[in-house]
């Protein structure tokens, strides 16, 4: 179990390996960046969120084994094999699970079934 970008890269440096969404489906996940409140240098914040959302930053990035791009544009720009490869197509991704924020009743309630069935 791997992310896609660690997969590109020990891809790119010549290991055999594929990355895979299975037909089950898997975790998806998405990372973000975010600016505090009172940060002091908050055009200088904007201005590095901005840089690296950009198509050419998102681009560039992924080609070198980074994680899936977040700017459509950089997705357009890429060429069939990598988004194969990647697993970037709208069949991949549709198959992609991701985690939502579950309450403290939830939390509650799945721990209990864990333990009933631990019992068993």
């Amino acid at each position: 179990m791997m992310w896609s970008g660690q997969a590109a890269a020990m891809k790119q440096e010549g290991e055999p390996i594929e990355y895979v969404v299975p037909n089950e489906g898997a975790i998806g996940w998405v990372d973000y960046w975010g600016v505090v409140k009172n940060a002091p240098n908050k055009d200088l914040a904007f201005k590095f969120i901005d840089y690296m959302i950009s198509k050419e930053f998102q681009e560039d990035w992924v080609k070198k084994g980074g994680p899936a791009p977040v700017n459509s544009e950089a997705v357009k720009a890429l060429d069939e094999k990598t988004i194969q490869e990647m697993n970037l197509s709208e069949e991949s991704l549709n198959k992609l699970f991701f985690i939502s924020y579950h309450g403290e009743d939830v939390k509650r309630e799945w721990n209990e079934l864990w333990q009933e069935v631990k019992a068993q």
